[in-house]
């Protein structure tokens, strides 16, 4: 991830020296590349985007926005609605999670270039690059150990999910929470490749297969600890579990279902 970062860093200075146009920011498509996987976030960023500049537009007309005013503008706007999308959607739409923006400044940025240099250009310029470190990102070379594993891992996380009766998103308080949590984060942490992800992490600090493990999990991510056991499972590691009942907001922080009852579920079925 960080090679592919530097790249499109350097990529994107070596374009605005050469043409002088920003593609959306210097910083905007090394990010973007990084979720070339994820193409409703990519639009619905762009859409951010648009609405960002349009909305300057009609503030223009009352406010005196230029120079620094303008880009903090854009920068502000640009965290509001990201923060907005990020709290509501899920709870108006849930069906459309996969539409969410990519950063808290990016849409911002785009939306300064937009204005600066057109939006054609810009949007020209930023698709032309990403395009580029898209072909690069496929030549790069590949970790392919313990590919089985992980796809293993993946697939027990992935059922294990679909044979779970209770919800692993919780209320937002009750009286086992210990803190604040990410609503979005907890979402994020039920894709069953985080279980691959663990694969990796075991095999990069030295876990061999049949190896016993130390498995701490609080309430607050359950589905980390499905995603640790799934690649436990892979390894076929044995693990000797330490569970913590409380859990910040949106975790298994149901006292009628902790992360002790999930653990439960999950070693029985």
């Amino acid at each position: 991830m960080y090679e592919i970062f530097l790249i499109a860093l350097v990529l994107s200075l070596l374009f605005i020296a050469i043409t002088g146009i920003y593609p959306g920011g210097i910083i905007v498509p090394g990010y973007l590349i990084l979720f070339a996987d994820q193409p409703l976030r990519l639009l619905g960023t762009v859409l951010a985007s648009v609405i960002i500049w349009l909305l300057y537009r009609l503030a223009s007309r009352w406010l005196i926005l230029f120079g620094q005013r303008r880009f903090v503008f854009f920068i502000l706007l640009s965290a509001l609605i990201s923060y907005a999308v990020s709290a509501l959607l899920p709870q108006w739409y849930p069906e459309a999670t996969e539409i969410r923006i990519i950063g808290w400044i990016i849409p911002g940025l785009i939306a300064n270039n937009f204005e600066k240099q057109g939006v054609w250009k810009t949007t020209a310029s930023m698709v032309g690059i990403v395009a580029v470190l898209f072909a690069i990102v496929t030549l790069l070379p590949r970790n392919n150990h313990l590919i089985p594993e992980k796809l293993e891992a993946a697939q027990t996380m992935e059922h294990t999910l679909s044979v779970m009766e209770e919800s692993l998103i919780g209320p937002e308080w009750s009286d086992i929470t210990t803190t604040l949590g990410d609503l979005e984060s907890k979402r994020t942490s039920l894709n069953p490749n985080f279980a691959a992800l663990v694969v990796h992490l075991l095999d990069e600090a030295g876990v061999q297969k049949g190896d016993t493990i130390a498995l701490g999990s609080s309430g607050s991510f359950p589905g980390l600890l499905i995603a640790s056991l799934s690649a436990a499972h892979a390894m076929n590691l044995c693990v000797r579990p330490v569970i913590s009942i409380g859990s910040s907001t949106y975790g298994a922080n149901d006292p009628d279902f902790t992360i002790w009852d999930i653990y439960q579920e999950l070693i029985e079925k």
